[in-house]
């Protein structure tokens, strides 16, 4: 009787230890789950931003293109401009026979050849911060990628952790399982035991 007593004393501690174990996985995984919550929300927050950037880099691009465009044709239409002025001044250059009216003509195809070239500078100014904007912003895209690649390391991380959290909380429950089970058996034992007992010693008072 002593030892089966010992035995369930055994089996009661293990199945008080084991509860025990099994309730600090079960805190931890609900500690894992909440990361793996917080991560994802980090994760869906990241991927927002990182489409509205791709959206207002997309924008730029394509304001980058028509401004292109449109500064191509100001360039066409200034260099024919261009040609005409030039033709123009020399005509003038073979006007010699009118010197006075040689130079005004001359004075004002200069200030109009000036005039274009100032334009000319002003585009290509406007072209050059354009493009210093796009690679900003696709500078800051490339950065917000590299984060998402972390959270979605992490993530992965953590739910490789959650697996194996509750594997170990399975294979936990399965052993309260068979204590149980164990705990049962030598209750019953013991009781055919104490049973087979009184009737040996009824048998040996009679």
């Amino acid at each position: 009787n002593f030892k089966y007593r010992e035995e369930v004393l055994d089996l009661s501690s293990r199945n008080l230890q084991l509860s025990s174990d099994n309730g600090d996985l079960s805190a931890r995984l609900r500690e894992q789950q909440e990361s793996v919550q917080m991560l994802q929300k980090h994760l869906a927050t990241v991927s927002k931003e990182q489409l509205e950037e791709g959206a207002a880099v997309q924008r730029l691009k394509e304001e980058k293109l028509q401004q292109q465009s449109v500064w191509l044709q100001q360039q066409e239409a200034r260099l024919k401009e261009q040609q005409l002025l030039e033709k123009e001044l020399i005509s003038c250059k073979e006007k010699l026979s009118c010197q006075s009216q040689l130079e005004a003509e001359l004075s004002s195809v200069m200030g109009k050849l000036l005039k274009v070239e100032e334009e000319k500078d002003l585009l290509q100014r406007d072209a050059k911060e354009q493009n210093h904007k796009v690679n900003s912003l696709q500078e800051e895209v490339e950065r917000l990628r590299s984060e998402l690649l972390v959270i979605t390391q992490e993530k992965v991380s953590h739910a490789q952790e959650v697996l194996e959290l509750h594997s170990k909380l399975s294979e936990a429950e399965n052993q309260v399982v068979q204590l149980e089970a164990n705990f049962q058996k030598l209750l019953k034992e013991e009781e055919l035991h104490q049973e087979l007992q009184e009737t040996q010693e009824q048998a040996s008072i009679t």
